[in-house]
């Protein structure tokens, strides 16, 4: 054997060694990687309870199921806000329909989310399969609580409200509704009507309005004869109780002639 070939011969016998001494040397796998695994979170656990009391249309207490002889603890629904018990009819019906929902006795099971400021749990509740929380939203009895919507599912809970309001589900029937935030800020501030005000100021006998004001008038020619009447009703009825101006530019139906 010439000096070169063996040199190849013991270099190759060498190199077989040290592969046979790897781990991984038989293995049709690559060397195990690092893991990239990221440590999450678990979810909050769906904690099994009983209903006690509604107390308004996103308050309630429950106990427990573990243990029913518990005292009773106060939870807030999470990412909803109903009108206050003040904001009649409103108040009283988000009650009414949270009771009916949930009486007293239903078992749920609670998400919770957060504590609030009071000390209550904030959480979603559910009856089976049900978000009662979400279910409120959806059937207008309460609003998505804009400030708050961040721990929950906020396309579901807008998709509910969008429909809801474009219902005119219970709290969206007037046009423009006291939101709940803003009750509490000023209570004194009367729940809106769905009537018709009276006009601003009287037009004259040579140029009357449309008799449509005495109840509803549309952009249709039916009740203008044309954007300039039109405009005179919106001008003598500030906060447009018609909605002939749905686009807030100041010129109501624009689909009339001129």
């Amino acid at each position: 054997m010439t000096p070169i070939l063996h040199h190849l011969s013991r270099s190759s016998t060498l190199v077989t060694l040290i592969l046979l001494g790897t781990p991984w040397a038989c293995s049709a796998s690559p060397p195990p990687a690092a893991s990239m695994a990221v440590a999450m979170d678990p979810p909050p656990p769906h904690t099994p309870a009983q209903i006690v009391r509604i107390i308004d249309g996103d308050t309630l207490t429950v106990t427990p199921s573990t243990n029913p002889s518990a005292p009773p603890e106060t939870l807030r629904l999470a990412c909803i806000d109903a009108p206050e018990l003040a904001q009649t009819p409103y108040g009283s019906a988000a009650r009414d329909r949270l009771q009916t929902l949930a009486p007293p006795g239903t078992a749920v099971t609670i998400r919770p989310l957060d504590h609030d400021r009071y000390g209550r749990t904030v959480a979603e509740v559910f009856q089976g399969d049900t978000n009662l929380n979400l279910t409120l939203v959806q059937e207008g009895q309460a609003v998505v609580y804009d400030a708050y919507i961040a721990p929950c599912d906020s396309g579901a809970y807008y998709g509910a409200q969008q429909t809801a309001q474009g219902d005119r589900r219970v709290f969206w029937q007037p046009d423009q509704p006291t939101l709940p935030w803003d009750f509490r800020h000023n209570p004194r501030t009367p729940a809106p009507s769905t009537a018709v005000p009276a006009p601003l100021m009287a037009d004259s006998s040579s140029n009357p309005l449309p008799p449509c004001v005495q109840t509803d008038c549309n952009c249709t020619l039916t009740d203008l004869a044309n954007q300039r009447e039109a405009k005179r009703v919106l001008n003598a009825f500030p906060g447009d109780p018609h909605r002939l101006d749905g686009d807030k530019d100041g010129k109501p139906c624009e689909s009339l002639p001129p």
